[in-house]
């Protein structure tokens, strides 16, 4: 009897190594060039020229695509870091925010991603906190 539990066990251990994970590092574009402009100008207004470049300023995650609002809370955050943990049967979409900007840019995660994290710079401030620093995620490989 204690052979077999000892087998299974050993069994066990070798089925969890082969689920190895691998790191990789998402990119929002730095910085994106928009053109704003007005519909109608109100009777005795004038437009100037707005911001043009729209820099970086957070990032979300969905569970499918944008449009579907699911938008995911960080399962943990603070000012240094936000973490996102996924299931790997999930379709996870990143979506780049900009300051002064509604556009947003998102595209899908690679298959089987099981989290991500985000590393904010304490050092700049935006619109929106903490100026995102770098994007790390995990994939099952």
């Amino acid at each position: 009897m204690i052979y077999w539990k000892f087998l299974i066990s050993l069994t066990l251990i070798g089925c969890s190594a082969m689920v190895r994970a691998e790191l990789y590092q998402p990119q929002c574009p730095q910085e994106i060039k928009t053109t704003e402009r007005i519909n109608e100008i109100p009777k005795g207004w004038e437009t100037i020229k707005g911001i043009e470049h729209n820099y970086w300023s957070n990032i979300s995650f969905y569970s499918d695509h944008p449009d579907k609002m699911a938008s995911l809370k960080p399962d943990f955050a603070n000012q240094k870091k936000a973490k996102w943990v996924f299931s790997p049967q999930e379709l996870i979409y990143l979506v780049c925010h900009y300051n002064k900007s509604s556009i947003e840019l998102t595209q899908p995660l690679p298959p089987k991603t099981t989290q991500c994290t985000l590393t904010y710079n304490p050092n700049l401030m935006g619109d929106r906190g903490f100026l995102p620093e770098k994007i790390e995620c995990m994939k099952q490989s």
